[in-house]
């Protein structure tokens, strides 16, 4: 039901995103048309050549904001959780800011090309070029910021909505339970051990191979060949230096739960693969 609810609101979003992009597109547009001119604003909107300056103007803009948005939701997919932020606006700057101006000199030469000029013999470079790489700027400070302010949403997900402290207490004399549906298993002394729901340490009667093969993949994650963890009893993941990711429980583990930069990928995807209301399974 919350799938089947979730896929209504996408059209609204899009259109709404869409709405805000064309309404920044026509203003950045008519800034630049009435950029380094003395005639008024009525005077202009009199003669015809205004609107067709506002189209071409305001055609370009959209592009670069759809390119910027697609180039920002990319990296966000590629990073969001790795907490490696400096990598993520490194490329930000190459792809969103040095390739957009790129793009819109093209773009402009070809304007320009096209109404009988060579873009040297113009004042673009004088006059608009300044604010427009400003307007590139600043379209990417907001939307690196939005997704931003996304990928922590996502981590306080995973520490509040999955599993509360009061989730690890049972009820009961349910020992065989903790037993046969551990929370953490891990390899200490060449041992595997199981800690359950209560926080109870208990022997590990297979190998961590055997368990990755015979426990359900998704509730359960290996996330190092000595440790694995049931969905429930993740609390919070905290970015390491070197892309490294730690998870976090409420349990006592002799070890820590290290997530590599090569398993991070792997890791995120099970974790988003589902995300139930209130714990379950």
């Amino acid at each position: 039901m919350q799938k089947r609810a979730s896929s209504h609101t996408l059209l609204p979003l899009s259109i709404r995103k869409w709405g805000v992009m064309l309404f920044i597109a026509l203003m950045a547009g008519h800034l630049v048309v009435v950029h380094g001119r003395t005639e008024t604003l009525w005077h202009l909107w009199r003669h015809s050549y205004y609107y067709a300056s506002l189209s071409y103007s305001s055609l370009i803009a959209l592009i670069l904001l759809w390119y910027i948005e697609w180039v920002s939701r990319c990296l966000h997919k590629k990073y969001r959780g790795t907490g490696n932020y400096m990598r993520w606006i490194m490329q930000q700057l190459k792809y969103g800011v040095l390739l957009t101006v790129l793009i819109e000199i093209v773009m402009a030469t070809a304007l320009f090309a096209w109404k009988g000029y060579w873009i040297w013999e113009t004042a673009f470079f004088r006059k608009l070029f300044g604010p427009i790489v400003m307007f590139i700027i600043m379209v990417n400070l907001g939307f690196l910021s939005y997704f931003f302010q996304d990928d922590q949403q996502m981590k306080r997900l995973i520490r509040y909505r999955w599993l509360a402290p009061r989730s690890l207490t049972g009820t009961g004399d349910d020992s065989e339970s903790e037993e046969k549906d551990p929370l953490i298993l891990y390899v200490s002394d060449k041992q595997c051990w199981s800690i359950g729901k209560k926080g109870t340490h208990w022997m590990w009667a297979q190998s961590m191979e055997l368990s990755e093969k015979q426990l359900c993949p998704h509730t359960y994650f290996r996330g190092h060949r000595c440790w694995m963890i049931h969905r429930k009893a993740i609390v919070e993941l905290v970015a390491l230096k070197r892309n490294h990711l730690e998870v976090k429980t409420n349990l006592e583990c002799p070890i820590r739960l290290m997530v590599s930069r090569r398993r991070i990928p792997a890791f995120m995807r099970w974790l988003e693969r589902e995300l139930p209301d209130s714990p379950t399974g």
